[in-house]
């Protein structure tokens, strides 16, 4: 909003799809989080306002993060911000609208930042920016909105199958819950890289046996990397038994990766079986593009 010059008509690039400017839309100079202006939804209970952006092109499939400072004299007036998404030709994709944030402003009278990520679906080439709010009591602005690419990047845990057999037989491990994967490139345990580049990827495992490791029994994982239908085995650790029943494996690698290539984890176990714990504390995958 940096560059709105006239206060008599709404920033350039944007547009008042919901209420009037001038009442429910004003342009704010006293009141910013950076620069010069910001926007403000003046008090007008009950009313509805809402701005949105002209067409923004944007690539398929790819991850945006969206920022956004937003700040309110009222606690329980809730700010909105939605993606709206449009195909090559300009018409309504076939996932209509994406939520960065719908939310209470919850402290008065403070800058708040409002950020998510979110991969723009296959068909769209376009989107709009929409934000608002619906019905207040109070004076609510918005400041320093933002779009920016991200690198695709994931984090998962809770293996489906926890019970690895001492049977010196490598297993892939099953992280069936992700707590983030930013592009959709991680599925059935596996990252697929979406493009060239290089790539950082880390793991932990922790494990716990029925009775204490003895010398010589051992834990040992590695990642595996599948090209074209060729594996390769990288970033090998090995966890030695220190006389408990505990045992934690951690590594992690950079990769130069073609797009398609493919990467999991394997695990094996000698001299115990072993049970993985579940949660996202201590056994986790997580990977990211660096360039």
């Amino acid at each position: 909003f940096d560059i709105w010059q006239d206060p008599g008509q709404i920033c350039y690039g944007w547009s008042v799809t919901t209420g009037t400017f001038g009442t429910h839309v004003v342009r704010e100079s006293s009141v910013t989080h950076n620069g010069p202006y910001a926007v403000q939804f003046p008090v007008a209970s009950g009313d509805t306002r809402l701005i949105k952006t002209d067409y923004l092109p944007v690539k398929p499939g790819q991850p945006y993060r969206y920022n956004a400072w937003v700040r309110g004299t009222d606690t329980g007036d809730e700010l909105e911000i939605h993606v709206n998404n449009y195909k090559s030709d300009r018409s309504v994709s076939s996932d209509t609208t994406d939520t960065i944030d719908v939310a209470a402003l919850g402290t008065a009278n403070t800058w708040m930042q409002r950020s998510a990520v979110i991969t723009t679906p296959a068909d769209t080439h376009y989107i709009k920016i929409r934000a608002g709010l619906d019905g207040q009591s109070g004076t609510a602005y918005i400041d320093d909105l933002q779009m920016l690419e991200e690198f695709p990047s994931f984090k998962a845990y809770a293996p489906a199958t926890t019970a690895v057999p001492a049977d010196g037989a490598f297993h892939v491990i099953d992280f069936g819950s992700e707590i983030y994967d930013h592009g959709n490139n991680f599925a059935s345990s596996k990252f697929t890289a979406p493009s060239n580049g290089l790539y950082h990827f880390e793991c932990q495992l922790f494990m716990t046996t029925v009775s204490s490791l003895a010398f010589g029994e051992y834990g040992e994982m590695y990642f595996e990397r599948t090209r074209a239908g060729s594996a390769s085995t990288l970033g090998r650790t090995v966890q030695g038994a220190d006389g408990t029943n505990v045992m934690t494996i951690r590594s992690s690698i950079a990769l130069e990766l073609l797009t398609g290539d493919e990467v999991d984890v394997f695990l094996k176990t000698v001299g115990k079986p072993v049970v993985l714990n579940n949660t996202i504390t201590y056994t986790w995958f997580s990977g990211r593009q660096v360039s």
